[in-house]
């Protein structure tokens, strides 16, 4: 049976299965991102994308996500303090 993909924007219906996929494809355990992925999707709802497999017996399972972040730009001042101070901490 070939597998029928759906991309659409993330919704915080997505969150869970989002992170089931970043556990395993990440290979970590020791904490969860759904509250990263939430802050995401408020800040910036039309810049988040899932990829949704509909043809599995347990529709829809997330195999893919994008993740987009605006960032304020001034040359004046140095780029990148660090990821978590830049991005609000996700």
């Amino acid at each position: 049976m070939a597998r029928q993909i759906v991309i659409r924007n993330t919704t915080p219906d997505d969150v869970a299965g989002m992170d089931k996929l970043s556990q395993l494809v990440y290979n970590y355990d020791h904490f969860s991102r759904v509250d990263e992925f939430l802050s995401q999707i408020r800040i910036f709802p039309e810049g988040q994308f899932v990829a949704l497999d509909i043809s599995t017996p347990d529709a829809p399972q997330v195999v893919g996500y994008t993740a987009s972040m605006r960032l304020s730009f001034d040359p004046a001042r140095p780029r990148f303090k660090s990821w978590a101070d830049e991005t609000g901490y996700g």
